[in-house]
């Protein structure tokens, strides 16, 4: 079995790729949901040690996020300092791309419905606005505002519910392409996890 570590709302998505883009059934496959980044996966290496002796592969998905305490090459040094620390055995993958600093919102901006493009022309308006009239009294929205604008512009009201439980409808066509060139690196490495199974 496959048993994938990653970081919040990244569950929904590698769900959706495992079985829609890759076909896998969900018996053979469970996402552990992280609390956080890095932080959470340091107090699970009991976990992860059990899921090795119990012969199921693991992987781990978490944001790249950016420096000066986080980003790619960060990251990926505190993971292999933590596997070779705790004497673990894991593949990992870094959002957005496993090269770019960067996070899941980053790799969803580039997964749009190319048909709802606007959504996010007007978004970056918002925040153009917002920041040539800033008074010092505005915070800019972060990235995961503008992406849950998008996804909360398109719900009709009587979805709203699974959208404020971090359902984004990854599995939708009319919200997301998943087959967009910018999974492809994510969808591999997936690919690659699932195959000695």
């Amino acid at each position: 079995m496959l048993m994938a570590y990653v970081e919040g709302n990244d569950e929904k998505l590698i769900e959706a790729l495992l079985e829609e883009k890759l076909n896998i059934d969900s018996s053979t496959f469970e996402i552990k949901k992280l609390g956080g980044g890095m932080s959470s996966l340091l107090q699970v290496p009991q976990q992860i040690r059990e899921n090795m002796d119990n012969g199921d592969k693991v992987t781990v998905i978490l944001d790249a996020d950016s420096p000066p305490h986080a980003g790619f090459t960060n990251v990926c040094q505190a993971l292999e300092d933590f596997k070779n620390d705790e004497n673990l055995e894991f593949e990992y993958f870094l959002l957005p791309n496993h090269h770019d600093d960067g996070n899941l919102e980053d790799l969803l901006e580039q997964m749009i419905n190319v048909n709802h493009q606007a959504l996010f022309n007007c978004f970056d308006a918002y925040v153009n606005c917002l920041q040539v009239n800033n008074t010092g009294n505005f915070h800019l929205p972060v990235k995961k505002t503008k992406i849950y604008a998008y996804v909360d512009t398109l719900t009709p009201n009587n979805r709203k519910k699974y959208l404020k439980k971090g359902d984004y409808q990854f599995k939708d066509v009319h919200y997301w392409n998943l087959n967009s060139d910018s999974i492809n690196g994510l969808v591999n490495f997936l690919e690659n996890q699932i195959e000695d199974l």
